[in-house]
Formats: structure tokens, sequence, C-alpha cells
């Protein structure tokens, strides 16, 4: 993304959903909802390119944007769902480097286009750990870096909060991929920090209290 010579002026209301293999399920169940591919979003002008690959790891994601850029002009928003395919096989602080050295690259050379990070979710079962519940801190503490670092530089997060309890019902069977639940719950979360951040352009993390006060009574 540094070779970049030009600076394109983002299509307007595109926005790219790149990931690991959550997101590519999570494509395939937008197809059962009502809402569709798009999450609904058509309705504010929006259309959503979906592009998730199983086995993704972090590295992959500058060469998966490139590519993209080199048949499709750059997006309004670019929201990333990756990392928890790094956490049994890199140190969480080299990680952590990697992610923000990459966006800080992204937002360089896309200076239009709105960047959201999308937390890692927990996992019921951490393939090759040996240990669940370093890993567990590890993607915590990768969370929150990633998460104070697009606060200082512009960019915006969603929290995934329904996640937190790692509840067996949001998980399929292998313990890593999401049940017809869980992928219900993680595209509303989506679809719901979409809306937020495409309405008011100031608004940094989805849930925050602002949201969550609007649904008490």
């Amino acid at each position: 993304m540094d070779n970049e010579d030009e600076i394109w002026p983002p299509t307007k209301n595109d926005i790219w959903i790149i990931g690991s293999s959550l997101v590519k399920k999570a494509s395939e169940h937008t197809q059962t909802r009502a809402t569709g591919i798009d999450l609904g979003l058509e309705k504010l002008g929006y259309s959503i390119v979906w592009i998730g690959h199983s086995g993704m790891l972090w590295d992959m994601v500058p060469s998966i944007i490139t590519a993209l850029l080199n048949w499709r002009p750059p997006p309004s928003i670019i929201l990333i769902h990756c990392g928890g395919n790094d956490l049994c096989n890199i140190q969480n602080g080299k990680l952590l480097y990697n992610i923000k050295d990459t966006l800080r690259q992204l937002m360089s050379s896309l200076p239009n286009t709105t960047v959201i990070w999308s937390y890692i979710l927990p996992r019921r079962i951490w393939r090759n750990a040996m240990n669940k519940k370093a890993i567990e801190r590890s993607r915590a503490r990768v969370n929150r870096g990633v998460r104070s670092y697009l606060h200082k530089v512009g960019g915006k997060a969603i929290k995934h909060t329904d996640f937190d309890d790692i509840h067996p019902t949001l998980f399929a069977d292998d313990g890593v991929h999401l049940s017809y639940i869980g992928n219900d719950i993680f595209i509303n979360a989506i679809q719901s920090a979409l809306e937020l951040f495409i309405k008011y352009p100031n608004r940094f993390l989805y849930p925050d209290e602002l949201y969550l006060n609007c649904f008490k009574l």
C-alpha cells in the first residue's frame, strides 16, 4: 500500500468487509436474513462487498486490499475482522505491532476511507493452544491496543460484547466458528455499528454509552 503513488477518492457508499472464515460464513448467513447481503444499508445508499478467506492470517490483509484496489476504486468504509488465527502462532506484542502498522499504511494511502476494527472474538476452543486462558488474555490485549490506536488516529471499533461470556449456544460444534444464533448476533453488531458510524461520523466505538442509553427505559 505504501507503493501507491496516486490517492484515489473513494467509491461513494461502497463498504468492504474483509476477514477470516467468520466473515465468509457471515456473508453466507446474510442470505437467510430479510436485510440481505447489504444488511439493509442500501436504504442509506450503501452496498457491501464481503471478502472472507478461510484460515486468513493478518499478514494476508495488505495483499488482499492491494488486489482489490487493482480492480475497484477505494471504498467509503473498510471493516476488518482478522487476527484470531494469529494468536496461537505469534506473540501478542508482535501481532499488535503488525496490525497497527498495516492500519497506519492503510489510513495513509486511503485518507478518505473510514477504517473499522472488528474485535477478535473469543473461542471455546483455541486450536494448537497450550493455555486457553493465556490466549484469551492475549486476545483482550490486542483488542484494547488496536482500539486505543484507532481512537488516536481517527479509526473506529466494534466490541462484540454479546460474546464476552463465550456462551456455548453462540458457537458451532468446533468451538471456533459461530452457530446460527451466533452468526445472527455477529451480523447484527456489524449492521448496527455501520448504521451508527454512517449516521454519526464522530462516534468512535460500538456499542458506547450513548448508544446503550437509547435502549434504557
